[in-house]
């Protein structure tokens, strides 16, 4: 399974647990409502 962080051109973290971190970077950025755009697999994979 692919596990990891990019940061370029923008950041991106992508990996099992890491929905568990969209809070804290949310609150980082001073976002209340994020826009998740999951492809039709996303949501039967095992990363939450």
């Amino acid at each position: 399974m692919l596990a990891g962080k990019w940061n370029y051109p923008t950041a991106i973290t992508a990996g099992k647990g890491c929905l568990k971190e969209l809070p804290s970077h949310c609150e980082a950025l001073g976002m209340s409502k994020p826009l998740l755009s999951p492809t039709p697999g996303w949501l039967r994979c095992q990363w939450s």
